[in-house]
């Protein structure tokens, strides 16, 4: 037996190690989290700001641009940095995505359009009270409203419901279907490369058929491709390929629907409570993935995952059937 074994102390992490891998997970963790945080902060930002810049009809055709850029770099961005760190080193790589994020800003700080007098002389509110305040008025407006409401509850349904498929999408994928980890990742890239093309052609599709049916239509071909994704059977290649095109259907459908869901709410919002009402919004649609991940995953343990997949594919009908019902089916302004 080798001698390793016989010295406690040479196998087993001292606990300056310990401490030094604790903190070195809190701070990644951390730097995360923020960064994440920042991110959601920016993105609601953005959305405020845009019909400052643009006429109320170019929204749509600017929150496209913005959709196609945001899925153009999903793209590029994960090969250009295995590139770069394959090439360069990876700490090159991160010094690369710093300064793109250095140059983004900068890009933003040479924008001259201000914003309304509107929105640069509402009293700010600070501290919990008062973001809690800003938070009822966004929910409140959000609400209030038959549109924004079934909105952001057809968003939030499909979101729930998707986090339900997603729990067990990749464990299902590569152990019952057998999917190569090179296919799964080209599987994730043919979403990309939906979303990119839904970015491009949602404002066609809206000058066509207009906001409210561009919308329903939107909603119904996701829930089409997540439909398609528990069918997906037989040899690895043919259940690589219904899952690519699964992933297809659903990012042409996303974008559109999420471009055509925050043109709608710029248009309605007014210019004060822009930003509240994104940012109402965004809560019910991302807060209810992680929950819905949750549910996948204890059906999935309970059952099997293919009830999982079924349950979150059937769920998302839902989201249809909301938007189906509600107001927004007849909005074409």
């Amino acid at each position: 037996m080798p001698p390793v074994w016989h010295e406690p102390w040479s196998w087993r992490p001292s606990r300056r190690l310990q401490r030094c891998t604790c903190c070195g997970w809190t701070i990644s963790s951390s730097s995360r989290s923020w960064r994440a945080s920042l991110a959601l902060t920016a993105d609601v930002a953005l959305r405020a700001y845009l019909p400052q810049l643009v006429d109320p009809d170019g929204i749509i055709d600017a929150n496209s641009k913005l959709t196609a850029s945001e899925a153009g770099a999903s793209l590029a961005g994960p090969a250009a940095g295995g590139a770069l760190s394959a090439l360069l080193t990876a700490p090159v790589a991160l010094g690369v995505d710093s300064a793109s994020l250095i140059a983004a800003a900068a890009g933003l700080w040479t924008i001259r359009s201000g914003e309304s007098r509107v929105v640069a002389d509402r009293d700010v509110r600070w501290g919990l009270r008062g973001l809690a305040t800003s938070m009822t008025e966004g929910l409140r407006f959000m609400v209030a409203d038959p549109r924004l409401r079934a909105l952001a509850a057809s968003a939030g349904l499909f979101n729930f419901f998707d986090g339900v498929i997603f729990a067990v999408y990749v464990l299902y994928a590569t152990t019952a279907l057998g999917v190569s980890q090179v296919s799964l990742g080209l599987i994730f890239a043919a979403g990309g490369a939906g979303a990119l093309t839904g970015a491009v052609l949602a404002g066609r599709i809206t000058r066509r058929l207009g906001l409210g049916p561009a919308l329903v239509s939107a909603v119904l071909i996701a829930v089409a491709g997540e439909v398609v994704i528990p069918f997906a059977l037989g040899p690895p290649a043919v259940a690589a390929v219904m899952l690519a095109a699964a992933e297809v259907i659903v990012g042409i459908g996303a974008a559109v629907f999420g471009i055509n869901n925050v043109s709608l709410r710029q248009t309605v919002a007014p210019a004060a409570l822009q930003g509240r009402v994104h940012a109402a919004s965004r809560m019910v649609d991302s807060g209810l993935y992680p929950a819905g991940a949750m549910l996948g995953g204890l059906v999935g343990q309970l059952w099997n995952m293919r009830v999982a997949l079924f349950a979150g594919a059937l769920g998302t009908m839902l989201a249809a059937g909301v938007i189906l019902v509600s107001p927004v089916r007849r909005f074409t302004r």
